[in-house]
């Protein structure tokens, strides 16, 4: 048989000749075989593919169960009574008797009279489920007063200096600007406040944010704490991301409680944005104030900045929700800064 490639030499290594032999037939063997290996081995890809994304769905669904065990466990031991109960119904040797001696006409009665029962029943329950669906009222309060947001509003200075922190500035008022980015749409920079107080630079900012708290929320019942919290988060937002926040909607919707939980940076077409961790730690702190776990008085005597030195993973479960505890606030009171009564001299 001859072979595929000879080599002959002539009796020196750089001369020589190489012949390759070949048949049509083999080759096109050879080349057929090749390619019913790759269709078997794309078929074991897809059929390992699937496999795996069988026992991926397979994996999701034991997970979703895991969550209605309760329903389940309940089922299966009502199923398992059931079992039980037609076993020994069939053990019991009932009396036998004629269909002649039955009264058929009773028997129909009694039905007809359980099948109104049944219908009346019905009708009854879903006209109750229909009651259960309406919303609940909203509560309604008059707008927010200049005077009450004014007075809270110090607590928003000084509650964005903890979270900002305070740069040194020729004024107190300087000071307090401090985190306050924009007035009117300009930014806090490029505005005088020259020769003003402490009081009137900062109802210079009040004036602006209170219009945009009034007209978005001047209808809903906030506590002094929500507030606060709200306006902090509408600062750190910027006016069109709050506009466009799910935060924002869920107030506006009447929840109320719990609505902390939907806090996150919004972008001015609705879009939230990627959270870095001083954000997610930003945003908690936020979260702790609307919902009462943090008063925002204390916070004057935090030291500045203490929030960042808390771990994300400690403040947020896995799911991404909020948690609270003292070791995490004990730990927001310790520092080396000032706290913002010291850096704004109050």
């Amino acid at each position: 048989m001859s072979k595929f490639i000879s080599v002959t030499t002539y009796g020196k290594w750089w001369k020589g000749e190489i012949t390759f032999t070949y048949n049509l037939k083999k080759g096109l063997l050879v080349l057929l075989a090749i390619i019913a290996l790759g269709v078997i081995g794309f078929a074991l890809y897809c059929l390992g593919t699937g496999l795996l994304m069988a026992l991926k769905w397979l994996w999701g669904g034991i997970v979703w169960l895991s969550g209605y065990w309760k329903w389940l466990l309940g089922i299966l031991l009502g199923l398992g009574l059931l079992a039980l109960l037609v076993w020994g119904l069939r053990k019991i040797k009932w009396p036998k008797f004629e269909p002649k001696n039955l009264n058929w006409r009773l028997i129909w009665v009694i039905g007809a009279i359980i099948l109104a029962l049944l219908v009346l029943f019905g009708i009854k329950n879903c006209s109750s489920s229909e009651k259960k669906e309406i919303a609940p009222a909203v509560v309604v309060t008059p707008a927010i007063t200049p005077e009450h947001f004014n007075e809270l509003f110090d607590w928003v200075v000084i509650s964005r200096a903890y979270l900002d922190g305070v740069q040194d500035g020729n004024t107190p008022a300087d000071r307090a600007l401090v985190g306050l980015k924009f007035v009117d749409g300009k930014p806090v920079n490029n505005i005088s406040f020259e020769g003003k107080t402490y009081e009137e630079a900062i109802r210079i900012i009040a004036e602006d944010w209170r219009g945009l708290i009034s007209e978005t929320l001047g209808g809903i019942e906030l506590s002094e704490r929500q507030l606060v919290a709200v306006t902090l988060f509408a600062m750190r937002n910027g006016k069109y991301g709050f506009i466009q926040s799910d935060f924002l909607k869920e107030l506006q919707q009447g929840r109320i409680e719990g609505a902390e939980k939907t806090m996150a940076l919004h972008k001015a077409d609705g879009t939230k944005r990627q959270l870095g961790d001083e954000a997610k730690q930003y945003l908690w702190v936020l979260m702790q104030i609307y919902n009462g776990n943090i008063d925002f008085h204390d916070l004057i005597d935090y030291p500045i900045l203490s929030y960042k030195t808390l771990y994300v993973e400690q403040m947020y479960n896995k799911k991404g929700l909020p948690r609270f505890s003292e070791q995490l606030h004990l730990k927001m009171q310790q520092g080396s800064n000032k706290t913002p009564r010291q850096a704004l001299e109050l």
